[in-house]
């Protein structure tokens, strides 16, 4: 199971330290994110991977919930041109077709995605990184390595040290 380690530097040797010590701990460049704008803050908060569940979980449930619009449109309809097979298939396809744009629109905006830190704390980090701070998030596999880095990073002064979630081994 992933989790990330968050926490601020005071300057870019501070950062590059930490990057350099992560290097020596054995975690690969690709686990490790700086932030050094207040807007990079939410693309770390809401990784790509999240986001993109996020837009295929809005397109299934709003075509689910098109076709289910559609299908009481022709069970529900006294016209005789639902009652015909063509409009009986194509009407509960079309809605759910739809949906799911409409679905793919709330998606792409991260609604249904999962943030891997609090509101509070993006907000906070955000102040802190728009305050002059360097914002260090380190992806981690196991809880060896959440315990390396964060002796790392405590060692190297790092402040405002958070985890995401939970490691299960």
């Amino acid at each position: 199971m992933f989790q990330e380690v968050f926490c601020t530097v005071s300057t870019e040797a501070e950062a590059e330290a930490a990057v350099q010590r992560m290097k020596a701990v054995g975690l690969r460049m690709k686990d490790l994110n700086l932030a050094v704008r207040p807007d990079e803050v939410d693309g770390i908060a809401h990784p790509a991977s999240e986001m993109n569940l996020s837009l295929k979980r809005g397109v299934a449930w709003g075509a689910v919930i098109g076709w289910h619009i559609g299908m009481a449109l022709v069970l529900y309809s006294n016209s005789p041109t639902f009652t015909e097979w063509f409009g009986a298939i194509a009407l509960p396809i079309s809605c759910a077709a739809g949906w799911a744009m409409y679905g793919a629109i709330a998606g792409s905006t991260g609604l249904f995605a999962r943030s891997v830190l609090p509101p509070k704390l993006i907000a906070h980090y955000e102040e802190e990184v728009g305050r002059g701070r360097i914002l260090v998030a380190v992806k981690l596999h196991n809880r060896k390595e959440l315990y390396q880095a964060a002796a790392a990073l405590y060692e190297l002064g790092a402040t405002d040290l958070h985890h995401s979630g939970s490691l299960a081994a």
